[in-house]
């Protein structure tokens, strides 16, 4: 069997074969497995992993060091509930809200950091990060604070259901 020519650089069968193995298991061992407690901790796996690699992609290719991811995750997480709360908008134009105020302020902060080099990027975006982290912690009446927004549960989607049970812990 001969292999596509995009596929040439991934390594050998058997290593192509073992990352389609693994990427099945991961597929299916949520449906099988059951409960809320696995794909929950798949989904926190996942998260990390794309922060990480957008961290490498960020630190690797483009030599810049950028503490300011969290925040930027922040600034959308907040802007989607406190649209939802205030505004009493589907929580899935919340999502489309809060995507917008992270890019906002990622251009924004991007902006602001476009001329500097080395640790001076890191410096500000830590800079926009905790600016923000310390607006929402003190922002009691609108954000409750270091409690966090309760959100309504998300209407079905195609059939899917977004039903919250128990609390994990």
């Amino acid at each position: 069997m001969k292999f596509p020519d995009f596929l040439r650089h991934v390594g050998s069968r058997t290593e192509l074969i073992t990352a389609a193995l693994v990427l099945a298991v991961l597929v299916l061992a949520p449906a099988m497995v059951g409960g809320r407690y696995f794909p929950t901790i798949c989904i926190s796996i996942l998260f990390f992993f794309i922060l990480g690699a957008l961290f490498d992609f960020m630190l690797g290719f483009l030599r810049i060091v950028n503490f300011g991811i969290s925040g930027f995750l922040c600034a959308g997480a907040y802007a989607s509930a406190l649209s939802v709360t205030l505004l009493h908008v589907s929580p899935w134009v919340g999502l489309l809200i809060g995507g917008m105020a992270s890019m906002l302020l990622g251009l924004i902060t991007g902006a602001l950091t476009l001329r500097l080099r080395g640790v001076y990027v890191g410096l500000t975006t830590l800079f926009v990060m905790e600016t923000l982290r310390f607006t929402v912690s003190n922002a009691r009446e609108v954000t409750r604070g270091a409690s966090g927004l309760s959100v309504p549960p998300f209407q079905p989607l195609f059939d899917i259901t977004f039903a919250r049970s128990q609390p994990l812990h």
